[in-house]
């Protein structure tokens, strides 16, 4: 009898190790590359995110932009929601809004905002892997500037 009841708690604990409900703190990282003013970069990143109730995080993420001139470093705050339909698979939605740096006196800082989606794979109990989307529009804009853009992300996240 002992046995099946420390056999229960341990499938508990498993089952209640998900990375997205309310008090865990999940950190993801990012490396990729871009292209802005005619310029390629190299792209670092690092985020935090808290989940406040089960399956919804608040959370803050930096970017550099390196490897030409001018430099950007950007933070954001976010906020996504993971929609519960499977164990392993989560599918995703968010919104953000961005604040971008500039390392230059020829051009302005910005501020941009926008969606996200996509799929989170929880690959353990502590580590996920998401694949999405993200639009982002920005707030100030020429007439003849495109004023949004759109990009795929991969994001790796560590969770505890």
């Amino acid at each position: 009898m002992i046995r099946v009841l420390v056999l229960f708690s341990l499938l508990a604990t498993l089952v209640s190790g998900d990375v997205f409900t309310k008090g865990k703190t999940n950190l993801n990282f990012l490396v990729g590359s871009g292209d802005t003013y005619n310029r390629s970069y190299g792209i670092v990143g690092v985020g935090a995110e808290y989940c406040v109730v089960d399956n919804l995080a608040v959370g803050v993420n930096y970017r550099a932009w390196l490897g030409a001139e001018p430099t950007f470093n950007e933070l954001s705050l976010r906020t996504d929601y993971y929609i519960s339909l499977d164990r392993k698979l989560r599918p995703y939605l968010g919104a953000f809004v961005k604040e971008t740096f500039i390392n230059s006196s020829v051009y302005d800082d910005f501020t941009s905002y926008g969606f996200r989606g996509g799929l989170s794979v929880i690959t353990s109990k502590n580590t996920y892997i998401s694949f999405g989307y993200t639009v982002e529009y920005y707030d100030t804009c020429e007439p003849s500037e495109q004023c949004y853009r759109k990009y795929p992300e991969l994001t790796v996240g560590l969770s505890f």
